[in-house]
């Protein structure tokens, strides 16, 4: 662990602070009521680093006890903190599918279990203190994928109050909550097919059959121009 540090016009960094950060130097906002601890907490940091500066970690063996590999996580994640402003990047190497933290618990019961330790909350408000920084668009890092979802007009105003109440979009509030993990208790039970419709072959076979039409439908304009029967 380092030693507290003074950043000029800011307030100490504690060992408290850090101690969830390996000593990454993380700041609180002079001139406010934050303190510290959770301006640690928040990801702030005493310099912004490039949103461009990609990110590439070494594998990290599965070894040692559940508390070693919580102090590991946040490790590696302090590392990468200080490495890269792409949040993008930073969630693909730390929380990704192959990420550090699926390859320190790479078993479901002890990954859910990191979720609830103050070391996953850590890594959480780095990622946030990123995303508050990075003003890049986020397919600079990463090619972009789109969902659709349908969901109740209630629903819907209540996403867009809450927005309203943090000052962000429904688009970055949407991404907030989608970047952590759902509570087994509050998800429900998949009951029958799963629906929805799949990219690749299915959308294909969607778009050739709109060609399909429209060529039935010039064929059809065609014949009607010229006086023919019209078969269609």
């Amino acid at each position: 662990m380092l030693e507290s540090q003074k950043v000029a016009g800011r307030p100490e960094v504690t060992e408290a602070a850090s101690s969830l950060t390996g000593g990454v130097e993380l700041v609180a906002d002079a001139g406010t009521n934050e303190t510290p601890q959770s301006g640690a907490r928040r990801g702030r940091r005493k310099a912004p680093v490039p949103a461009g500066a990609d990110l590439s970690l070494d594998p990290v063996p599965c070894v040692g006890t559940f508390d070693e590999r919580c102090r590991k996580a946040v490790e590696v994640a302090s590392m990468a903190f200080t490495c890269t402003g792409s949040w993008v990047a930073f969630y693909r190497e730390i929380l990704g599918v192959e990420g550090i933290v699926v390859q320190l618990f790479p078993a479901e019961l002890e990954r859910r279990r990191f979720f609830g330790t103050p070391q996953f909350i850590a890594v959480q408000e780095m990622l946030a203190g990123m995303r508050s920084e990075d003003t890049s668009k986020s397919d600079a890092a990463e090619p972009e994928q789109m969902i659709t979802i349908r969901i109740p007009r209630s629903l819907h105003l209540s996403l867009q109050a809450e927005s309203a109440e943090c000052n962000l979009s429904i688009n970055k509030l949407a991404i907030s909550k989608l970047l952590v993990p759902a509570d087994p208790r509050f998800v429900p039970e998949q009951v029958g097919n799963i629906r929805g419709r799949k990219p690749g072959e299915q959308g294909k076979a969607v778009k050739q059959g709109l060609v399909k039409q429209g060529l039935v439908m010039q064929a059809k304009v065609k014949a009607n121009a010229t006086g023919q029967p019209n078969l269609g």
